[in-house]
């Protein structure tokens, strides 16, 4: 309490009566562009079109975040309590990236100050917020980011193959940038929305979203849209049973038909820049005799078929072991378990990578140094102490979410921790989520539990 106090008497305090000054069209446009911003950055760094070092991406972000949090300060700013089962697990976790970072890695110095500072002070200022403005304009901004992404793609990145990622340079990372899409979509359909152009707009969004996610062959992904769309059903149920019938014909079922129509629809938007390319081509080059004219390429239909088929093959079970449906998962997790340490490691030995490249070799011919799962991948680096922190705060953020949307039925936006937690969550079982700003889900899933973070009061309770 008495660093939460000095912080706001020296630097947040007079930070806001700054920011105060500024008229609040100008404050809420310059926070959806600081996190345009933010996304952007993500945008170049997954494609690999131009290489840097994370640490100038984490340096740019950190500014923009900074600005985010700079155009939300609200006039008066107080201390608050923090839940102590999520603020000790949460401390616990970072003081131990932070030992790690002091003595395994300096990589993992920029995570642990995140965690120490960065975050704990978004905690605090959008505590003294109107939560809800804060989380529509969080959306806004994931969504204002699905428009330039689908127009870049749309442009220049036809789907050809059975995988797509666009832009990106990788399957999976774009995957999890839909999950988030997809995640927001559905929020903004759960929630009253006065105007159905906007309402239609979502329903967009998220068939699309999920089309793209299905088309990119990552599994990851697709497990992370049906937990999420399959459990946020189940808890509205919990929440709100007198009007969940309603809630289930106006908004849940549209929703799945709107995947379903655009999960064959936008595979033909994406052909529309293959096919202007074909037509310009084939008008701009004379016939000539002896010359075989260009190699048509495949149908629309034919590449949903190859999609389909590749999808049949990566999920098919039969002769395989659970090892080998899982991409050697269980080995890898094994591996990794057998290398724990209370201190953690700073990167995989050589004995260790050469363990399991046999696992990884053979697809990337790259050995491979990830977990492929977020809690395992922290107690390597950071120590088995930080490992079991770490899962303990998300198994209690997890409760506390159902708990703080089944306290607040009218709150259609009380739900959104839990959502982008399941978006999250899912993911972080079979994969490794290390950088907040490598995936914008993981960024995004410590800002929506800043009002689980505040303990809440007999009144809220």
């Amino acid at each position: 309490m008495i660093i939460q106090k000095m912080l706001i008497q020296w630097i947040l305090q007079p930070l806001s009566a700054i920011s105060n000054q500024i008229s609040a069209k100008a404050r809420n446009s310059a926070f959806v562009i600081s996190g345009l911003m933010i996304f952007f950055a993500h945008f170049i760094y997954q494609s690999e079109r131009l290489t840097f070092r994370y640490l100038f991406l984490f340096t740019f972000d950190c500014f923009m975040a900074g600005l985010m949090l700079f155009f939300s300060l609200p006039k008066k700013i107080s201390p608050i309590k923090f839940d102590q089962y999520l603020l000790l697990p949460w401390c616990g976790f970072s003081v131990m990236a932070l030992i790690a970072g002091l003595t395994k890695s300096e990589d993992y110095l920029p995570d642990a100050m995140l965690y120490l500072v960065m975050y704990p002070v978004f905690f605090l200022v959008w505590s003294n917020c109107d939560f809800q403005t804060i989380q529509k304009k969080l959306i806004l901004i994931v969504q204002l980011s699905f428009i330039v992404f689908l127009g870049i793609n749309l442009l220049f990145f036809p789907i050809t193959g059975h995988r797509y990622s666009g832009f990106f340079s990788n399957v999976n990372g774009v995957s999890y940038y839909l999950a988030l899409v997809f995640a927001c979509s559905l929020q903004n359909i759960i929630s009253n929305q006065k105007g159905r152009a906007r309402l239609f707009c979502n329903y967009i969004f998220l068939g699309i979203s999920a089309a793209l996610v299905v088309y990119s062959n990552s599994r990851t992904g697709q497990l992370s849209l049906i937990t999420t769309f399959c459990l946020t059903a189940g808890l509205l149920f919990l929440v709100n049973r007198r009007g969940y019938g309603k809630l289930l014909v106006r908004r849940l079922l549209p929703a799945v038909l709107s995947i379903v129509i655009f999960f064959p629809t936008t595979l033909y938007m994406f052909q529309l820049s293959e096919k202007v390319t074909q037509v310009i081509s084939e008008m701009g080059t004379p016939e000539q005799p002896g010359v075989s004219a260009p190699t048509p390429s495949r149908s629309t239909g034919e590449k949903l078929d190859n999609i389909i088929s590749y999808n049949e093959m990566k999920t098919n079970t039969s002769g395989r072991t659970l090892d080998q449906i899982s991409s050697a998962r269980l080995s890898i997790w094994k591996a990794y378990c057998e290398n724990l340490s209370f201190w953690g490691h700073s990167n995989v030995t050589d004995e260790f990578t050469i363990s399991l490249t046999e696992y990884y070799s053979k697809e990337t011919n790259v050995p491979n140094s990830r977990a492929h799962q977020t809690i395992l991948e922290f107690s390597y680096r950071f120590g088995i102490l930080a490992g079991l922190c770490y899962l303990a705060f998300n198994i209690f953020a997890g409760l506390k979410s159902i708990r703080y949307a089944h306290k607040r039925p009218g709150d259609s936006y009380a739900i959104m921790p839990f959502i982008i937690a399941i978006a999250f969550g899912s993911m972080s079982l079979v994969t490794s989520f290390s950088g907040s700003f490598c995936d914008m889900v993981v960024f995004y899933y410590y800002l929506t539990q800043t009002p689980l973070m505040r303990r809440e009061s007999m009144s809220d309770a």
